[in-house]
């Protein structure tokens, strides 16, 4: 715990890695795919197993994802604008960040088909099932920040008549965000951005929320800006469906890439370090940031918790904790048996509103008939999230009729944020 890597593996060897998200003991990659003849084939998101943990992924990696960048344009002028960063949110599925490259029929492992002709955000299953789009319009985003409420934050780029600028968007599910067509002469008819912030360049983000960090710092998305070689702090503040925000300066190191954070508040960041476009194998490095007074603290083994202990992490403060929590839950070879514990916590009206909404999606993943969902809508609490929790699966809507009455009735008396998951 001195902040320095006591030793290293080689996990697997991947070509041009872009994103990656640790779950248990699978490693999810977002990677440039090349031919035989060194040719890019696009990108591919992949997941890569280490079954008995020793460091080393078992096997070749499995394709969940296929052709999710445009194969021209990586070959034509690289990855800067391409497919890159993913995160996992609480509701279970891989959000994409898509660069302006976009792409053509991307295909995940069921088949399903999307092409995107420009920058957005799509999801997936962790499985590569239920490929869908979720917004589009954006200019080479390069991260996603996600809440324990499921709201998304990005920090993209213009170039579409407002100059070479960074907007600042908070992502609703079905917006249209104007990037080429819209935004200079159609503005009526796409979300705004929050805030233009003026020049730089977006990289990595984070959605910091853990109780080791202090107060002034947390529940606030962070955002690497390459160009500026600064991580932002864009405090958020709650103005209707949406928010206000205003830009701190967070830390500054030279071309920061990502970061990332552990449940005990260690954070890691990247930086490229000024290695050029080609890179440069004798630079680019990764620091650690912790908190004045932080003390290290064990990591929960939740594969050695009873049934009740790790349901109970779901009370977790640390959404990292909460996170893991749920995949352990999910992992169980049989988490129905689990459902009424979970339900109590859903229902626990003395916790705070991110540890419930924790527990219904954590539910609404094990839970296969939206109705057992859409039930705690009865509850102003959790309106919002029942009403999106229930109809977030379109698999799972297939052949079920949902009543409409909790829908139409959000729409008219709901509060602004229950109108827009109602819509």
């Amino acid at each position: 715990q001195d902040g320095v890597a006591d030793a290293h593996t080689v996990f697997a060897i991947i070509d041009n890695p872009r994103g990656l998200i640790s779950r248990g003991n699978k490693l999810y990659v977002l990677h440039t795919a090349f031919n035989s003849e060194n040719r890019s084939t696009g990108m591919n998101l992949v997941v890569l197993e280490d079954a008995d943990r020793d460091g080393v992924a078992d096997g070749p990696a499995k394709l969940l994802v296929e052709n999710i960048c445009s194969e021209s344009s990586i070959n034509g002028r690289g990855t800067d604008h391409s497919t890159n960063g993913i995160q996992l949110g609480i509701d279970g599925w891989i959000y994409i960040a898509i660069g302006d490259f976009g792409f053509y029929k991307a295909t995940g492992r069921d088949g399903t088909q999307l092409t995107l002709l420009g920058g957005g955000i799509v999801r997936v299953r962790p499985d590569g099932t239920e490929l869908e789009q979720y917004t589009t319009g954006t200019r080479n985003i390069y991260d996603i920040a996600i809440d324990a409420f499921l709201n998304i934050f990005t920090r993209g780029n213009t170039n579409d008549g407002g100059g070479w600028n960074m907007r600042f968007l908070h992502h609703i599910q079905s917006g249209e965000y104007g990037y080429p067509r819209l935004f200079v002469n159609f503005a009526e008819e796409i979300i705004p951005a929050l805030q233009d912030l003026g020049g730089g360049s977006g990289t990595g983000a984070l959605f910091l929320s853990e109780p080791t960090w202090p107060e002034h710092y947390n529940n606030q998305p962070l955002m690497s800006d390459w160009g500026r070689n600064e991580i932002f702090l864009h405090r958020i503040r709650t103005d209707g469906p949406t928010f206000l925000q205003e830009e701190e300066r967070f830390v500054t190191l030279l071309q920061p890439t990502d970061l990332d954070v552990d449940p005990s508040g260690q954070m890691f960041i990247s930086a490229w370090d000024d290695a050029g476009f080609g890179g440069n194998l004798s630079k680019g490095y990764v620091v650690r940031v912790v908190p004045r007074n932080w003390s290290a603290q064990p990591f929960v083994r939740f594969k050695k918790l009873r049934s009740k202990a790790l349901v109970n992490a779901l009370r977790s403060t640390s959404a990292t904790t909460r996170l893991y929590a749920q995949d352990e839950i999910l992992c169980q070879k049989k988490p129905a048996k689990l459902k009424r514990k979970i339900k109590k916590i859903v229902r626990d009206n003395s916790l705070p509103l991110p540890q419930r909404v924790a527990a219904l999606f954590t539910l609404a993943q094990i839970e296969t008939d939206p109705h057992s969902i859409l039930q705690f809508s009865d509850d102003d609490s959790l309106r919002e999230f029942a009403l999106r929790a229930a109809t977030d699966r379109l698999p799972r809507l297939a052949s079920v009729e949902l009543p409409l009455a909790p829908f139409v009735s959000a729409l008219s008396t709901g509060t602004p944020r229950e109108k827009v998951a109602a819509a």
